[in-house]
C-alpha cells in the first residue's frame, strides 16, 4: 500500500508539475520516435559551409550563415569578444551591426557562460523559470524580431554568440532543434578560435617582418653613416688630393644610392631585392681591401686564383665582406695583423679573413655569433650583420665558417659556389 501510494504521488508530481511533464516528454521524444534530423547529412552540410573559400571579411557572415541555415533562420548577427572586457558586434547577415558592447559581467553573458543554454525569446516570459529571471540587454529592442541567442562556447569558454532572427515560416523550437544549435556552435567556436588564433599569428608575423626589416634597415644606415664619417674625419688631411677627392664623392654617391634604396623598401613595405650579376670574385675582394685601408689594423691581401667568376647580388656580397673586415679591425688592436685572401678549393671558392685580435670561445661561436639581435657592442650595434651575413651566404649555395680561440684571434672563412665553364662563359 505504501508503495502504490508513493506510486500514486509520483504520477500526480509528473501530470501536474509543467516542468517535469517537459522533461518526460523529451525523454520519449529522443527514445522512442524517429529523429527530426539526418544528423549526418546536416553534419556534412554544416562542414562543407564552413569549409567554403572566401574573403576574410565574409568568413564572420559564414559563420552567422552556417547557423541560421540550421533553423532557418532570416537573419543573424555575430558577437566576439574583445579582450577581457567585453563582447561586441563583429558581423551581420542581412541585417544591420549594431555599435553596442556587451560586458563580460553582465547578466545575458554569465547565464551563457553558466547554463550553455540557447535562448529562445519568444519563450522567455512563459518560461522564466527556465531562464533563472534573465533580464534581457537593451540592446536587444534595436533588432528587429530577435528570436534565439546561441553560445559560442570553446573549451569551457564562451568565444561569442549569435542572436538569430524569426523564420519566415513560424515555427517552435524543441529540444533536437536545440541539440542541433549546440552541436553545431561547437563545431562554429573551433572554427572561430582557429580562424582568430590564425589572424593573430599573421599579425604576429607582419610585425615580426617588420621589426626584422627595420633592424637590417638602421644597420645600413649606420655602415652608410661610418662611410660618411670617415670622409669627414680626412678630409681636413686630404681635400687637396685629387684621388681623395674622386673617391670621396664615389662613397657620396654610393651612400646616396643605398639611401634612396632604404627609402624604396619603406614604400613597398619589404626589402628590395638586387639583382644578381656575374662579375669576377677577386676584383671585388681587392675594392672592399682597399676600402678599408683608412682604418686601423689595415687588411692585407693575398690572391691565389685569377678569373674567380661568380653569380650573387654584388652589392649585398660587398656589405657582407665589408662587415666581416669591420669585425677583425674593431677585435684587433691597432698594432695587429689582418691578412684577407682568397682561393680556390672546389667546389668552393673561399675568402679567408685572419685576425689577432680577442678571438671568441666555442660557446659564443655556437651560441650566439648568428643569432639575430643579440648583440657585444651595447648600443653601438644592431646583432644582426653575422646572422644577415650567413643568411644571404648561404641562399647562394655557400657558407660561412668561424675557427676562434680566445686571445689568439679568429679566422673567418666565407664560401662561394664555383661556376663551371658554360656559366662562366655566359
Amino acid at each position: 500500500a505504501i508503495f502504490l501510494s508513493l506510486a500514486v504521488v509520483l504520477l500526480a508530481t509528473i501530470l501536474f508539475s509543467g516542468q517535469m511533464r517537459s522533461l518526460l516528454k523529451v525523454f520519449l521524444a529522443k527514445h522512442f520516435y524517429k529523429n527530426k534530423y539526418d544528423y549526418r547529412v546536416e553534419w556534412l552540410e554544416l562542414t562543407e559551409k564552413l569549409s567554403d573559400k572566401v574573403q576574410c571579411e565574409a568568413q564572420f557572415e559564414v559563420v552567422i550563415t552556417a547557423l541560421a541555415n540550421t533553423v532557418e533562420a532570416r537573419k543573424g548577427l555575430l558577437w566576439l569578444r574583445d579582450g577581457q572586457t567585453g563582447y561586441i558586434n563583429v558581423a551581420a547577415w542581412n541585417a544591420e551591426q549594431i555599435d553596442v558592447e556587451e560586458s563580460s559581467d553582465a547578466a545575458l553573458v554569465r547565464f551563457l557562460i553558466d547554463t550553455g543554454y540557447v535562448i529562445n525569446l519568444k519563450d522567455l516570459k512563459e518560461h522564466s523559470d527556465e531562464y533563472e529571471g534573465l533580464m534581457l540587454p537593451e540592446w536587444l529592442r534595436l533588432l528587429s524580431q530577435p528570436w534565439l541567442i546561441v553560445p559560442l562556447q570553446e573549451q569551457g569558454s564562451l568565444i561569442g554568440f549569435i542572436v538569430l532572427a524569426d523564420p519566415l515560416v513560424k515555427r517552435s523550437i524543441n529540444w533536437e532543434d536545440r541539440d542541433l544549435l549546440k552541436t553545431a556552435a561547437k563545431q562554429v567556436a573551433n572554427y572561430l578560435t582557429v580562424l582568430m588564433t590564425s589572424d593573430a599569428l599573421t599579425e604576429a608575423k607582419q610585425f615580426e617582418v617588420f621589426t626584422r626589416m627595420s633592424a637590417y634597415m638602421v644597420h645600413d644606415l649606420k655602415n652608410i653613416a661610418s662611410e660618411l664619417e670617415m670622409i669627414a674625419l680626412n678630409s681636413r688631411k686630404h681635400k687637396t688630393n685629387p684621388e681623395f677627392v674622386e673617391d670621396a664623392f664615389e662613397t657620396v654617391n654610393n651612400a646616396a644610392a643605398d639611401i634612396k634604396r632604404l627609402l624604396e623598401q619603406l614604400r613597398n613595405k619589404r626589402a628590395q631585392t638586387e639583382k644578381k650579376v656575374r662579375f669576377d670574385l677577386a676584383e671585388l675582394v681587392r675594392e672592399v681591401v682597399d676600402s678599408k685601408q683608412d682604418q686601423l689594423p689595415q687588411p692585407k691581401l693575398d690572391i691565389t686564383c685569377e678569373s674567380c667568376y661568380v653569380v650573387v647580388e654584388k652589392g649585398r656580397l660587398s656589405n657582407v665582406l665589408g662587415h666581416l673586415i669591420d669585425n677583425a679591425q674593431q677585435a684587433t688592436q691597432d698594432d695587429g695583423v689582418i691578412d684577407v685572401s682568397i682561393s680556390r678549393r672546389d667546389p668552393m671558392y673561399v675568402i679567408e679573413i685572419r685576425d689577432s685580435g680577442h678571438g671568441m670561445d666555442a660557446g659564443f661561436i655556437r651560441d650566439r655569433l648568428f643569432k639575430p639581435f643579440d648583440t657585444t657592442k651595447g648600443n653601438a650595434g644592431m646583432g644582426i650583420g653575422m646572422h644577415e651575413s650567413r643568411d644571404f651566404v648561404r641562399s647562394v649555395g655557400g657558407d660561412i665558417r668561424v675557427r676562434s680561440e680566445l686571445e689568439k684571434g679568429s679566422i673567418i672563412s666565407l664560401q662561394l659556389p664555383v661556376l663551371n665553364e658554360d656559366e662562366i662563359q655566359v
